[in-house]
């Protein structure tokens, strides 16, 4: 048979009938991320009449069959096909027959159309994109099935065998997680109800995934059931009584005939003996039967309506009739083949709310009573999009990290409404879960689709936005990851910036595009009508050897303008797990680091002059004096206690006292000064306490006296005579060490870093030896220029130069945190 020449190099398979002709090529170099796994992983079949031959790719021998006969024949083989391909298949109808091809997906069926219209040739370049899995080539002739062949398509940038798997896996754990979670702080709440959301197919897709927790629930009750005590009476011969009581006694008075009179005294020859009996017949475990029971029944519905469909998988039947069996034999070679059966109660027994077995079976039971609505894209069954399928586990495994150092507050994608629980991931819907940082209490949220995100030119769509809440600062610190199923494999001569495979140079530039455009209005008055919201954009991509990338160049351009991309796949997630760490961990200071600005912006930020002490924070003698000082507005202080060098003073606050004010100490008052002069003490409208009338006094008027929502607590020594700070700080510090004792702007930064991995943290409380505590464990000292990080025993475990610190502050802090860690605090 001649054929038209083509251009694709490669023959993959070839088959022949007495009525139809099939070829099909693909190109010689496939994609370079293709992973053989093994000779023997794929398969495909032939479905056929009279088929006389059959040619594979890498097959040795040719298979050849007998005309007349329907066949079916199917070869374990290496995988042939792969997605984002293009493959040429050519049908040639035998003599005059008119063949039609036919495919499920439109796109592909309409690329195979005939040379001509009176040709009886068909041919067309196919290409199955991100669909992975087995999909059918249906060739017609003369208006009937012919032929069919089952080929599958592997992805080309993962590993079948490992990685799909595994993300299938991942999927199916981490929302499983998510919804036992939720149903863990939800379900005492629930009852029954004469409703439930009866879905054949939900039911059984929700069994499926929960069956060897529901049995290992069953096994528990079985191992240890609950059970009463039920006390019996049997009358016995005397010497086989052994507990006896009140109605022992009872019995005897009134059965004279059983008492014998001997010379020795007198003895019963038989009596109503007392037995205690374990009975397990209790209304706990009579619910146990009945769940048990009514889920069998359901399974049975289920295999009935599916067997009535057409094409119904013998492999599904047999798993039906083994969950049956399964828990038949729980029932009925069990205490439970001898419990009553169940009558509803109005109250619902503790012991399915506390007890072992009991508590997560209920659990199970609920989810299966009530329904999970699968109204999402993550639980279809044949989601063969891989591009698609890399989105969503890119956003659940995001989620899954998290909650390794962060508490899950709530998960969007669960929802409850009158017919049940809501699992909802679709791509193009909004989905968020919430944290909480339990180190800081800060808020941690993940969005999947936020959205249209606001610009002033075109509207962007990220598909995960991670939202951080820091402490001291009313900014949301935004990073987006973005997953993107593809790669570059850095040819030489394509122009890639490096030589390694890694993300795309036009998904970089997206990334760009993201933080440079997204932006907020600015309501407050400034030059500067529009911020930036995006603190950082990072492309996820799927790559296994994070080793290598780590040299990769934009892997190495996040530290430096916070862009890049990171390898995700399920065996390789370390990098984004240490990123997200940082993220978390960093404090305002590090994370607005993080952010490029325009140049020469860091002379026109507002900067902290460490070296003025402009608020005086004075002392209290009596609740009196804090009175008339704060209705008066103005404060006093004996001019001996305020040198020259002191002067201005721009801001007082007021020391209240443990001994004077109890439970209301602390630094809680302070205001601007509007006016400062030297006085005499009798001019004061104050009660003098001793005989100085005539010594002079510095008044500071007071503008208004404000509050602290939270007072600055006062360490041992308090304030007796006047301190002085600076406003910066005494907005920014927590207690009084940290208000009079941080001199420069690398002591503060420092730490805020430190306070964010040690919640005991401490100021040193010494002018002449600047440094921290942690944990009464570690000491950092900044001596000589250096940071110095010993131990309890005064071994030096770290030291970095300020200078470097002061240059890189977030990078050094990491090294320096590191060194923390394997000290082991």
């Amino acid at each position: 048979m001649d054929l038209l020449p083509t251009g694709s190099d490669s023959k993959i398979f070839e088959v022949k009938t007495n009525e139809v002709h099939v070829i099909m090529k693909g190109k010689k170099s496939q994609s370079p991320f293709i992973n053989h796994s093994g000779s023997n992983d794929s398969t495909i079949v032939f479905f056929g009449n009279n088929i006389r031959e059959i040619r594979l790719k890498n097959y040795n021998n040719n298979l050849t069959f007998d005309n007349n006969s329907k066949y079916s024949i199917g070869i374990y083989t290496a995988p042939l096909f792969y997605e984002q391909n293009d493959y040429e298949i050519i049908i040639k109808g035998i003599e005059d027959v008119k063949v039609d091809f036919w495919h499920e997906n439109f796109l592909v069926r309409n690329k195979v159309e005939p040379i001509s219209d009176s040709d009886n040739i068909l041919t067309g370049m196919i290409n199955f994109d991100n669909n992975i899995g087995y999909s059918d080539l249906i060739i017609k002739v003369n208006g009937k099935i012919n032929l069919i062949i089952r080929i599958e398509v592997f992805p080309s940038k993962i590993s079948y065998k490992d990685d799909y798997k595994n993300i299938i896996k991942d999927i199916n754990d981490e929302i499983n997680s998510v919804l036992f979670d939720f149903l863990k702080k939800t379900y005492k709440t629930f009852k029954l109800g004469d409703k439930t959301n009866y879905t054949p197919a939900v039911f059984f897709a929700i069994i499926r995934g929960i069956f060897e927790d529901f049995l290992k629930a069953t096994d528990t009750i079985i191992k240890t059931p609950h059970h009463i005590l039920t006390v019996e009476h049997e009358i016995l011969p005397a010497h086989k009584v052994k507990r006896v009581d009140s109605k022992t006694i009872k019995w005897v008075e009134r059965h004279p005939e059983s008492v014998i009179v001997s010379p020795v005294g007198m003895c019963a020859s038989k009596a109503m003996a007392l037995k205690k009996r374990v009975n397990y017949n209790t209304v706990e475990n009579r619910f146990t039967k009945f769940i048990l029971l009514s889920i069998i029944k359901r399974i049975k519905d289920f295999r009935h309506r599916y067997i009535l469909g057409n094409n119904a998988d013998s492999s599904v039947l047999d798993e039906t009739n083994k969950m049956i069996n399964e828990i038949r034999k729980r029932v009925y070679r069990s205490f439970l083949n001898n419990v009553d059966g169940y009558k509803p109660t109005q109250s619902m027994s503790l012991v399915f709310g506390m007890a072992p077995g009991y508590r997560n079976l209920y659990k199970y039971y609920l989810m299966l009573l009530k329904g999970l609505a699968v109204n999402g894209d993550i639980f279809k069954l044949s989601t063969k999009d891989i591009a698609l399928l890399y989105e969503y586990w890119c956003f659940i495994k995001l989620g899954s990290l998290l909650k390794k150092s962060c508490k899950l507050v709530s998960p969007d994608v669960i929802k409850v409404d009158n017919s049940g629980i809501t699992v909802s991931l679709v791509k193009g819907k909004k989905s968020e879960v919430r944290y909480i940082n339990p180190n800081t209490g800060e808020s941690i949220i993940l969005t999947y689709n936020p959205g249209e995100l606001n610009t002033q030119t075109v509207s962007q769509r990220p598909d995960n936005v991670l939202t951080l809440e820091k402490t001291g600062s009313d900014i949301p610190y935004k990073y987006i990851f973005d997953a993107k199923y593809r790669i570059d494999p850095a040819f030489p001569g394509t122009g890639y910036p490096d030589s390694k495979p890694g993300p795309r140079v036009e998904d970089i530039n997206a990334m760009h595009r993201y933080r440079d455009s997204i932006v907020f209005e600015n309501n407050t008055p400034s030059r500067y009508t529009f911020e930036k919201s995006m603190f950082g954009a990072y492309v996820l991509f799927p790559y296994a050897n994070e080793r290598e990338y780590t040299d990769h160049k934009f892997y190495r351009s996040i530290e430096t303008v916070n862009i890049g991309g990171l390898p995700f796949l399920p065996g390789a997630t370390s990098l984004v797990e240490e990123l997200l760490s940082e993220l978390i961990t960093e404090s305002k200071e590090s994370a607005f680091e993080r952010a490029t600005l325009p140049r020469g912006i860091e002379r026109m930020l507002a900067k902290v002059d460490w070296k003025v002490k402009d608020m005086l924070v004075g002392a209290l003698r009596s609740k009196k004096q804090l009175e008339i000082s704060l209705s008066n507005k103005f404060y006093h202080v004996p001019a001996k206690y305020v040198s020259e060098d002191d002067l201005p003073v721009r801001y007082v606050a007021l020391y209240q006292s443990d001994n004077i004010f109890k439970k209301e100490s602390g630094i809680r008052y302070y205001g601007t000064v509007v006016k400062t002069y030297v006085c005499k003490r009798k001019d004061i409208p104050i009660p003098m306490t001793r005989d100085n009338s005539d010594e002079l006094y510095y008044r500071f008027d007071i503008k208004s006296w404000e509050q602290l929502p939270v007072a600055i607590k006062v360490r041992e020594e308090g304030v007796i005579r006047p301190k002085f700070t600076n406003m910066f700080l005494f907005q920014n510090c927590r207690d009084s060490y940290e208000l009079f004792n941080i001199h420069s702007e690398e002591q503060y930064r420092l730490l805020q870093e430190l306070k964010r991995i040690s919640r005991d943290t401490a100021v040193n409380n010494d002018e002449h030896k600047s440094g921290f505590r942690l944990n009464d464990e570690i000491s950092i000292y900044l001596l000589g220029g250096d940071i110095i990080v010993c131990t309890s025993t005064g071994k030096i475990i770290n030291k970095t130069p300020v200078s470097e610190f002061i240059r890189k502050p977030r990078h050094t802090f990491n090294m320096i945190k590191n060194t923390l860690y394997h000290s082991g605090m």
